[in-house]
């Protein structure tokens, strides 16, 4: 619980620092200094996002990769509601923290099925891997045969 607690508050204190600081500046701040991790692009895109599913984004911005810091920056520089934000990013946060945390727990659970999965995995490849070579190389040597007897003629 506490990992859980602490990823999650970490993720909404990265956000809500972005969007504090976009908050309290202007657009054509943005504009003027740009940062090179925050394109025109991705600005442009968030702000049609935000037109068209207003606060929805900030609750599905844990699952929008990429574009995380663009959300909260375009949220501080929209003047999005303080609350509305902090509490939906809370819940995107403990939800997206919740399931990576849960996968990582299934995952070390299983880490011995994982292994023989791998095993058996690896085996088809290389046995995939052996089986395209020597197939490449007998069709080199049968198209090179091949042209070779055409030129006796």
């Amino acid at each position: 619980w506490g990992v859980y607690a602490s990823t999650s508050l970490g993720s909404v204190t990265g956000f809500m620092t972005i969007y504090g600081l976009a908050y309290w500046v202007e657009w054509k701040i943005i504009e003027k200094y740009q940062p090179r991790w925050i394109s025109r692009i991705h600005i442009d895109q968030v702000e049609n996002w935000f037109r068209k599913y207003g606060y929805g984004v900030i609750l599905l911005n844990r699952f929008l990769s990429g574009a995380r810091s663009v959300i909260s920056l375009v949220a501080g520089l929209s003047k999005m509601k303080p609350a509305k934000v902090f509490l939906l990013s809370l819940i995107s946060c403990a939800i997206w923290n919740g399931l990576l945390l849960y996968l990582g727990s299934m995952v070390g659970k299983n880490w011995d099925k994982i292994i023989e999965f791998l095993k058996i995995y690896n085996r088809i490849v290389l046995v995939a891997v052996i089986l395209v070579v020597i197939i490449g190389i007998l069709y080199f040597f049968i198209r090179n045969k091949s042209k070779i007897s055409l030129r006796k003629e």
